[in-house]
């Protein structure tokens, strides 16, 4: 059963009209309240959804001090395998195949030499870390 949040707004906001949509409003058809899509429950919902995973994306296992359960979850999810998804593939090859142009571009263009080495690793390192970023939604 859903929490009735309406005594709390009222109390914070008593000037506010509370509405609530259909899944979260009263069964009591007397209670005037009214189904909208802003439901203040659902924003709630909403609300406390992204507080945890903005709660997820800060968890910096690279920062951390010590070892603790959380930062050893991390840890491993961050060097765990993880299949991918066909949207996954399309925007994995996408990369690819942009990183491998430019590749060429630079075989192409540039003299051999140690300073080409570094760019093509620095791409091949490109690579990789949006393979990772992709895999991973971003979080690491």
């Amino acid at each position: 059963m859903t929490e009735d949040i309406r005594p709390e707004i009222a109390a914070a906001q008593p000037d506010l009209e509370v509405w609530l949509c259909p899944v979260h409003k009263s069964l009591d058809e007397s209670s005037g309240l009214r189904p909208l899509d802003n439901c203040v429950a659902c924003i709630r919902n909403e609300r406390d959804e992204l507080r945890a995973r903005i709660k997820e994306l800060e968890m910096d296992f690279t920062r951390a001090t010590e070892a603790t359960e959380e930062v050893v979850k991390s840890i491993e999810d961050a060097f765990e395998y993880h299949s991918w998804t066909p949207e996954m593939i399309a925007k994995g090859t996408a990369v690819r195949k942009a990183l491998s142009a430019a590749v060429a571009v630079i075989i192409a263009n540039v003299p051999p030499g140690p300073d080409r080495t570094v760019a093509i690793r620095k791409i091949r390192e490109a690579r990789m870390d949006a393979n990772s970023a992709i895999t991973h939604g971003g979080k690491y």
